[in-house]
C-alpha cells in the first residue's frame, strides 16, 4: 500500500521543498551579502573624504601656527577656513558633546579635538591676534596639542575605514562559507536523494524491459522518490503476478490443446479405421481402452446389440478384458434415442447409445464414482466415439447387404450362363443319344459312328464350357483392387 501522507508531511518529507529551501537560502544569502555589501561599501565612500578632510585640518593646523609667526594678517582667514572645515556636512553626526564621555571611539576623539580647538587653540589664538602681539610658546603647545589630536582623529578614520573593509571581507567570507554549506547540502540531497534513487528505478526499468520482471528497489525516506519506489515495487509486483497468471493459462491451455490433439488424433485414428477397414471386423477393444485412457476413467464399457436386439452379443469392459458377457435377458434398459444417466450405490452411470440412422447397435456405459461427473469434454468424447462406432456397425451392415446383393446377383448370373450354354449343350446331347438310340433299333449301324463323333464333339464342347464356367465364377475382385487379386491368385498357383 501507498504511504498516506497529510499535505503537511509531504511538503516536509519533499525532495523538492529541501532543494527550494535550499536555493531559497542561497538566495537570501546571496541577497544579504549583497546588501550589507552594498551597505558597508555606502558607508566607507566618506571614509576617504573623512580622512582627506581631517588631513586638511591639520594642515591648515600647521598653517595657522607658520602663519601666526610669519603672517598674522592670514591668520584670521586660514582659522575661518578651519572651522569651515571643523563644520563640513561629513562630520556632523560626530558634533554631538555628550559622545566625549567614550574617548576610544572616533566620535569621541572628534569632540576632545572639536572642543579643544574652539574652546582652547581658536579663543587664545583670535585674542593673540586681535592684541597684534607676537604668539607665545603656550599657543604653539596647543596648536601641537592640536595637531596630535587630529592627527590621531586621521588615525582613527583610517582604523574605521579598515574595520569597515575587515567587516566586508568577514562578511562576503562568512557568506562563501555559508554558500558553500548550502550548495553541498544541496549536492548531497541532489547525489543521495535524487540521482541515486533515479539510477535505481531506470536500472530496475531497464530489468523489467529485459523481462526480468520481479524487482524490489529500497529508498528510504518519506519522499516523492520513496513514494514512487513504492509505488515502482507495487507494479513490478502486479507484473509479476500478472505474468505468472499468463504462465499458468498458457500452460493450462498448452494443456487442453495438448489433450485437444490427442482426443482429434483418437477421433481421427477411429475414423480412418472406419472409413479404410470397414470391410473387416474393427478392434474395439482397443478402441474402449484408448477411451478409457483418454478420459482417465477405468469403468468403461461397450454392448453391442445382435440384429433383433434381444442379447448382447458382444461385451467389452476396458478395465477387465475378461469380463462375461452380460446375462440379461433383454436390452430395454440400455436402449433410448440420447444419453441418459442414473444414479446407484456405486456412483454415476452415464449411458450413451451407439445410434445411426434411427437405429441402435449398442450403447457405452461409463461409470463414475460418488461426487463425480464427467466434464463437457469427456461427454463429447463418449458421444463422438459412439456416433463413430455407430458409423462403423452401419457401414459393416451395408457391406453386408452388398455382399448378399453381390451374391443373389451372382446366382443369376451363373444360372443364366448356365443355361445359355451348358444347358443347350445338354440339349443337344440329348437330341444325339435320341437319334443312336433309334438308328439302333432300326439296326441302321452305319449311321451309329457319325451320331457318336457328334457326341464326342458335344461332350468336349460341354465340358469346355463347363470348365470356362467354373474359372469365371472363382475369379473374385475385393476392395484391394486388381494387385490384390493377382497377389491372391498368385498364391492360389503357388
Amino acid at each position: 500500500m501507498l504511504l498516506k501522507n497529510t499535505p503537511s508531511q509531504s511538503l516536509f518529507y519533499s525532495v523538492m521543498s529541501y532543494i527550494y529551501l535550499s536555493l531559497f537560502t542561497i538566495i537570501t544569502i546571496t541577497l544579504l551579502s549583497i546588501f550589507f555589501s552594498f551597505w558597508i561599501t555606502e558607508q566607507a565612500d566618506s571614509d576617504a573624504h573623512a580622512i582627506n578632510l581631517s588631513g586638511s585640518m591639520r594642515m591648515q593646523t600647521f598653517h595657522i601656527g607658520l602663519s601666526a609667526t610669519h603672517s598674522p594678517e592670514d591668520v584670521q582667514v586660514l582659522t575661518a577656513q578651519l572651522d569651515a572645515t571643523w563644520h563640513n556636512p561629513l562630520f556632523a553626526q560626530f558634533e554631538n558633546p555628550q559622545q566625549i564621555d567614550a574617548p576610544d571611539t572616533l566620535s569621541g576623539i572628534f569632540q576632545i579635538a572639536y572642543q579643544h580647538w574652539f574652546k582652547t587653540v581658536r579663543p587664545m589664538l583670535v585674542n593673540q591676534t586681535s592684541n597684534a602681539g607676537q604668539p607665545d610658546e603656550k599657543l604653539f603647545k596647543l596648536l601641537r596639542v592640536q595637531v596630535d589630536l587630529i592627527d590621531k582623529l586621521v588615525n582613527h578614520f583610517q582604523l574605521e575605514a579598515e574595520s569597515k573593509i575587515r567587516h566586508l571581507r568577514t562578511l562576503q567570507l562568512v557568506a562563501m562559507l555559508i554558500t558553500i554549506l548550502v550548495g553541498s547540502l544541496i549536492f548531497y540531497l541532489l547525489k543521495n536523494r535524487v540521482e541515486v534513487p533515479l539510477n535505481r528505478l531506470t536500472e530496475a526499468a531497464k530489468s523489467i524491459r529485459d523481462g526480468q520482471v520481479q524487482q524490489h528497489i529500497h529508498i528510504p525516506g518519506k519522499d516523492e522518490l520513496a513514494l514512487l519506489a513504492e509505488s515502482f515495487n507495487q507494479m513490478s509486483q502486479s507484473i509479476s503476478d500478472t505474468y505468472q497468471q499468463l504462465e499458468q493459462r498458457v500452460e493450462l491451455r498448452t494443456k487442453e490443446l495438448e489433450q485437444n490433439n490427442t482426443i482429434l488424433e483418437y477421433s481421427f485414428n477411429v475414423a480412418r479405421k472406419v472409413l479404410e477397414e470397414h470391410d473387416k471386423e474393427l478392434n474395439y477393444n482397443e478402441i474402449i481402452r484408448k477411451l478409457s485412457e483418454l478420459m482417465m476413467i477405468k469403468d468403461v464399457e461397450l454392448c453391442l446389440f445382435t440384429d433383433k436386439g434381444e442379447r448382447p452379443y458382444l461385451h467389452m469392459d476396458a478395465a477387465n478384458q475378461n469380463k462375461p458377457i452380460c446375462e440379461k435377458g433383454h436390452c430395454d434398459n440400455c436402449k433410448g434415442d440420447g444419453p441418459f444417466n442414473s444414479i446407484t450405490k456405486g456412483g454415476f452411470v452415464y449411458k450413451y447409445p451407439v445410434t445411426h440412422l434411427n437405429k441402435q447397435y449398442g450403447v457405452i456405459t461409463v461409470r463414475q464414482a460418488p461426487g463425480k461427473m464427467l466434464v463437457h469434454w469427456q461427454q463429447k468424447l463418449v458421444q463422438s466415439s459412439a456416433d463413430q462406432l455407430a458409423i462403423a456397425l452401419y457401414l459393416q451392415e451395408t457391406k453386408q447387404q452388398e455382399r448378399r446383393l453381390a451374391m443373389l446377383s451372382e446366382r443369376t448370373v451363373m444360372a443364366r450362363e448356365l443355361h445359355d450354354s451348358l444347358a443347350q449343350s445338354l440339349s443337344y446331347l440329348k437330341i444325339q443319344v435320341t437319334r443312336l438310340q433309334k438308328s439302333h433299333d432300326l439296326k441302321k449301324y452305319e449311321l451309329q459312328q457319325p451320331i457318336i463323333d457328334e457326341l464326342s464333339e458335344g461332350l468336349s464342347s460341354a465340358y469346355r464350357h463347363l470348365r470356362e464356367l467354373l474359372t469365371t465364377f472363382r475369379l473374385q475382385i475385393d476392395d484391394s483392387g486388381f494387385l490384390g487379386a493377382a497377389e491372391q491368385s498368385i498364391k492360389l498357383l503357388q
